[in-house]
């Protein structure tokens, strides 16, 4: 048999947790065709003290856009990341309807990478698929259908339960996508307009997907205050709708908050002995990024981003939007409380360059949170249009974060609002707009002594996981993790769960009082395992081959890594 790659003696991770092994791998047309010692192929890469690994799968990130003015995501690939899955938090870009194509590009540009003025001519997943496929993307695309798109299509920006003949049509739309090949179904419950929806449009959509097959991912109403009662919610409705869940990027935001994550893991575990079907994944740094919408009550967007301008406007609506957030009487997080100004970073506002990687303290002048720093901040939002992306700094704890990545049942993958670039290795999430990776994984295993032969136990992955941008100072580099067997979801067993209430906390109504769970002495389970990146999804959309192994994202993607 001649091959037509062959990747010459490195050490192959085979996705699986088995330990590394020295090997040859040769390919034929888009598949691995055989492992072992083999002669040359066609093309022969000399894999010699590096790791050869299946292309990486990015469970998180916001591509959608991007992807079509960067096809070649060389940010990504360079990373290892072969495959994307996006469409998350409730915002992709199908299915689109005319009446409301304008107001939902408008509202999700920041999210995505795109301006309204950009082309969005697509109506249904098929349309959207085909632009795709024709620029040829590097990656491997899973694409998600966003209910908040699915609500926006049918009812707009409103604020009230639908009609049953919306929720049809928001049923028929969801099947027609599921069979032109989107690979599930996303929830951004803490996002105008998913955050309107309540308890039964909810069930009814995952009913959908659950007679699908279809994955359900979630991102909470609330990851403060409520995050366990969200938790709680969602096991809920999985257990009641038959659907398979994913909690996204799972945090607890807010000093009074950190520690929950160590109940929401064991509550999910319960669930899942018990035959509920739920993951997560995690981001692996301690910062965040969203619209800079997301300081503001989701029903001040209510009719979409002209709409909350105009109440900007509006003196009473102005009042009444700066009382509520300072009584902390808002529905999911009150990120304007829990961060205060100093903690928010400008990543990305084209309406103002200038502003971009300065915190709201130094672009407002102000320090202290009352009504009229609120104000200084609406008469600065409506300055800029409204289109920024932020960076919320220390939202959660390294605790917490070392704990999610962790145990070795948890599903952790690296999630980012990332678009894809033409450079090279690109700054943390949201600090420019063309789009950026969040944080980079650099496997940097040690090679075995001369003489080949099975790797030894030191031959580990280690993360070098950083967040360092303009105004950061997240901490340092995860430290070389034991190695772990990979599992699918939540960690230790034994808290009970909390009981949970029937519609408030999935809708985020806040509940007062909560504070962290005490954290037990387990130091090993508290972050110093890390776990395995997941390896198998697969693609709804798949790149072409370009170039060079590892770039092509078919079965066959290879990636390489040093061995430091």
């Amino acid at each position: 048999m001649t091959f037509d790659i062959v990747v010459r003696g490195g050490y192959v991770a085979d996705g699986a947790g088995n330990p590394l092994f020295r090997t040859d791998v040769g390919v034929c047309g888009d598949r691995i065709a055989a492992l072992g010692r083999l002669p040359d192929g066609r093309t022969t890469v000399d894999a010699s003290g590096r790791v050869v690994a299946p292309g990486f799968i990015d469970a998180h990130n916001h591509v959608d856009h991007g992807i079509l003015r960067c096809p070649e995501a060389r940010n990504f690939i360079l990373q290892g990341f072969t495959t994307s899955v996006c469409g998350n938090c409730g915002l992709s870009l199908t299915p689109l309807s005319d009446e409301h194509r304008e107001a939902l590009a408008r509202y999700m540009g920041p999210f995505v990478g795109a301006a309204p003025e950009y082309d969005w001519g697509w109506s249904d997943f098929a349309s959207f698929a085909y632009r795709i496929e024709a620029v040829r993307p590097a990656q491997n695309l899973a694409i998600l259908t966003g209910h908040g798109t699915l609500r926006a299509a049918v009812m707009g920006f409103e604020d009230r339960p639908p009609r049953e003949r919306e929720l049809d049509r928001m049923r028929e739309l969801l099947e027609r996508e599921f069979d032109q090949g989107a690979c599930g179904l996303s929830f951004g419950l803490a996002y105008p307009p998913g955050s309107y929806a309540g308890r039964e449009e909810i069930a009814a959509l995952l009913s959908v997907a659950a007679r699908r097959g279809r994955r359900c991912a979630f991102h909470m109403a609330s990851e403060s205050t409520t995050v366990t009662e969200c938790v709680d919610e969602l096991l809920d409705l999985a257990r009641e709708t038959g659907a398979a869940v994913e909690v996204s990027h799972h945090k607890a935001i807010g000093r009074a908050n950190w520690g929950k994550i160590f109940e929401t893991l064991r509550t999910m575990e319960r669930a899942r002995a018990e035959g509920t079907d739920v993951l997560c994944d995690a981001y692996p740094y301690v910062a965040g990024s969203t619209t800079i919408f997301s300081l503001l009550p989701t029903w001040a967007a209510e009719g979409g981003v002209e709409a909350l301008l105009a109440r900007l406007r509006d003196g009473t609506q102005r009042s009444r939007i700066a009382e509520a957030i300072l009584r902390d009487d808002v529905p999911g997080d009150n990120l304007m409380l829990l961060q205060g100004w100093g903690r928010v970073l400008i990543g990305s506002c084209p309406a103002d360059p200038a502003c971009e990687g300065r915190n709201l303290a130094d672009i407002l002048n102000r320090q202290t949170m009352d009504a009229e720093s609120i104000g200084a901040f609406m008469d600065w939002l409506l300055r800029i249009g409204g289109t920024a992306l932020m960076v919320l700094l220390d939202e959660q704890s390294e605790d917490d974060l070392m704990h999610v990545l962790g145990p070795p049942s948890h599903r952790a993958g690296i999630g980012r609002v990332g678009r894809p670039q033409r450079g090279g290795v690109p700054p943390p999430e949201g600090l420019r707009h063309d789009g950026a990776l969040s944080g980079t994984h650099r496997p940097g295993p040690r090679a075995p002594e001369a003489g080949g032969g099975r790797a030894q136990d030191d031959l580990r992955p280690r993360a070098a996981l950083r967040h360092s941008g303009p105004g950061s100072d997240c901490g340092g580099a995860l430290r070389r993790p034991r190695r772990v067997r990979s599992r699918r979801v939540s960690g230790p067993r034994g808290l009970p769960r909390s009981a949970s209430s029937s519609l408030g906390p999935l809708r985020g109504d806040r509940q007062r009082g909560g504070r962290g769970v005490e954290r037990g002495a387990d130091d090993e389970a508290r972050g110093t395992r890390a776990a395995r990146l997941r390896l198998n999804a697969g693609g709804a959309v798949k790149g072409a081959r370009r170039g060079s192994p590892g770039q092509g994202g078919g079965s066959a993607s290879i990636t390489t890594t040093a061995a430091a």
